[in-house]
């Protein structure tokens, strides 16, 4: 018998103790304390507040934090330049090895260059006959093309399998991931970023390697800087504001339990090598923190709306599954919900649930709500047809006195065709702020006017009803502008109101049940549209598609309830849910049924069809465990 002295050894989570030596067989050290072994099981969650920000609470060191922000966006585009060399030098290993290989590559790049010319020539022919269904030459030779390059990409993929098995390739391909490995860690120390920044990036581009190339993105002001908590950090040392990575002291807590605190992050190291720089904002704690949570991970994440730039504070919390829970959240029953948007009489149509108790109902973006959307359309139209009068009014100015040569210069170099042909207001935006750079001497063809007129200044229109002057922007870019701020935060509160009334709506079902059943479909597919349909028609199903944006809830369910499952799409909506006949469904919203007669909505006949599969997959589950 071991004459070590005996321990206690107390489980943080549920309390449970032991009496031995060490640490007893299965549980874990964390930075919380021991875990037994049925606490073991962790999920993590997130956590976003809100920051609010303003002249008189400023985020310190927000500049430091920016800088941090651009370097990560200039280290994730030198790791994709990185990328893309490693594939153009291994293709090139392979083809120098592989002479048959580089022919095949050859001619597929050709193909790609002819399908391109015809599908050209087809959308030409669909122009010119105004219709999307056009039998033409063009057609067959543009699938003839598509067909041949399919094979022989199969026969490119044989080919580079066969070839990376071969040793003496795999020996050149060798030097080339050397040589890579060698310059991604030259560019890591190269970066500036702070080591937590750095392994975000390289997180997120880890797949990379695999599948298509990866892509270069613009950076628009947007991004985050994030600090890793090794080990983790209990919720507890977080608040008490002495860590060294993130900080969360609450200085306000109101009546109905919302907190007002001031969080830090780390996002760098002062010169002395020791000392943190944090960069500290205010933020609102709209929900609490779990008591017994250890910290992972905490962001803070920067998004452009219009020429604002808006912070949000993430914290990403490990805590026991069970200690999930929700107040108020149903112990038992499950629940069939059909995503899928569709116009019904009370609005936009979301989803159908029906519930294993025989409750049912819908969900419903009202008619009134559309117009949140309508709104920002509107904007968006108004916009449209400014920029057309200034483009014809800077082009009629061209036209009468010709293109100055520094504006044809900064055109070429920019790549844009003439002035009635573009159609971005951020072209010309732009253009109207070079201008100024060339404002300087003689104006006798009236540019200084024309520049005017397009920027706009201040002038004096009239007086208000309470005597001081009324002013007015009479040019293009200042007009412009004040509708592009209305507009991108008019879409702002309008996402932001339908994620609050998703959730709101899950909230609500999973007080009445515990797990919810989802068809499983690949929603790119919805993205699709029928071939035959007009153009209105093609605008009226991408506006709601937009707005009903079912991927959003999808996610949100998953996120809602406390199990979720889903159920094969095969035949939801085709098999009667009576008498199980399959039939072809139109997109008629009733759909009769051709065997027992029977006439139900179609999204209603999905959701009967994905309970009864979700009971039988359980009842299955259940038999299986018990043989």
């Amino acid at each position: 018998m071991s004459g070590k002295t005996k321990q206690t050894h107390r489980c943080w989570a549920c309390g449970d103790e032991q009496e031995t030596p060490r640490i007893p067989r299965g549980w874990k050290k964390t930075a919380g304390g021991l875990l037994c072994k049925s606490c073991r099981g962790t999920e993590s969650r997130n956590f976003v507040y809100g920051i609010t920000l303003s002249k008189n609470r400023p985020m310190a060191n927000e500049q430091t934090a920016l800088e941090q922000v651009r370097l990560a966006h200039r280290y994730r585009d030198d790791l994709t330049k990185a990328e893309l060399d490693r594939r153009a030098a291994a293709d090139e290993t392979l083809c120098q090895l592989r002479p048959d290989l580089a022919a095949m590559t050859k001619q597929a790049a050709a193909l790609v260059g002819d399908i391109d010319e015809a599908r050209r020539e087809l959308n030409k022919r669909k122009s010119d006959a105004r219709s999307r269904r056009v039998q033409c030459p063009e057609r067959d030779r543009l699938k003839e093309f598509q067909s041949q390059l399919r094979e022989l990409r199969a026969k490119i993929k044989a080919a580079r399998t066969e070839a990376f098995a071969a040793p003496d390739v795999r020996v050149m391909l060798d030097g080339v991931e050397d040589a890579h490995a060698k310059r991604l860690k030259k560019m890591r120390s190269e970066s500036g970023l702070y080591w937590a920044n750095y392994l975000v990036i390289e997180a997120a581009m880890r797949g990379a390697r695999r599948g298509a190339p990866p892509t270069f993105r613009r950076f628009d002001g947007g991004g985050k800087v994030a600090v890793q908590l090794q080990g983790g950090l209990t919720v507890a040392d977080a608040l008490a504001g002495c860590d060294t990575r993130f900080r969360l002291e609450v200085q306000r807590t109101m009546p109905n339990g919302r907190q007002y605190a001031s969080a830090s992050v780390r996002v760098g190291t002062q010169e002395d090598g020791r000392a943190p720089v944090f960069a500290t904002a205010p933020v609102v704690l709209h929900r609490p923190l779990p008591e017994k949570g250890v910290i992972k991970w905490a962001f803070g994440e920067a998004r452009r709306v219009a020429s604002h730039r808006r912070w949000k504070l993430r914290i990403t919390v490990e805590s026991r599954r069970d200690s999930w829970a929700r107040a108020g959240a149903a112990r038992g029953g499950a629940v069939a919900i059909d995503v899928g948007w569709r116009m019904v009489d009370g609005g936009l149509r979301v989803a159908y649930w029906i519930g294993d108790d025989g409750r049912e109902g819908e969900w419903v973006i009202a008619h009134r709500d559309l117009s949140r959307w309508s709104k920002v359309d509107e904007l968006r139209s108004i916009r449209d047809h400014m920029l057309d009068d200034a483009k014809e009014l800077l082009a009629s100015w061209t036209d009468q006195h010709g293109e100055p040569g520094w504006m044809v210069e900064w055109r070429q170099g920019r790549d844009l065709g003439p002035v009635r042909l573009w159609r971005s207001a951020a072209n010309l935006a732009l253009l109207v702020h070079e201008w100024r750079q060339h404002l300087d001497g003689p104006d006798g063809n009236g540019a200084a006017e024309m520049h005017r007129q397009l920027e706009g200044w201040r002038v004096e229109n009239g007086t208000r009803k309470n005597g001081k002057p009324r002013y007015s922007y009479g040019g293009w870019q200042k007009q412009d502008k004040h509708l592009w701020e209305w507009e991108c935060h008019a879409r702002a509160k309008a996402l932001a109101w339908r994620d609050d009334l998703y959730r709101r709506l899950v909230a609500d079902l999973r007080q009445k049940y515990r797990t919810a059943a989802i068809e499983k479909v690949d929603w790119s597919k919805l993205q699709e549209q029928p071939g035959d349909m007009d153009v209105k028609g093609q605008e009226v199903v991408r506006t709601y598609r937009r707005i009903a944006a079912v991927g959003r809830l999808v996610a949100l369910v998953n996120e809602g309830f406390a199990a979720h499952s889903t159920v094969g799409p095969e035949h939801t909506t085709r098999q009667c849910a009576d008498c199980g006949h399959r039939q072809d469904v139109g997109g008629e919203r009733v759909v009769t049924c051709e065997q027992c007669g029977g006439k139900e909505d179609q999204d209603r006949r999905a959701a009967r069809n994905l309970l009864a599969g979700f009971a039988a997959g359980a009842a299955g589950d259940a038999a299986a465990a018990r043989a």
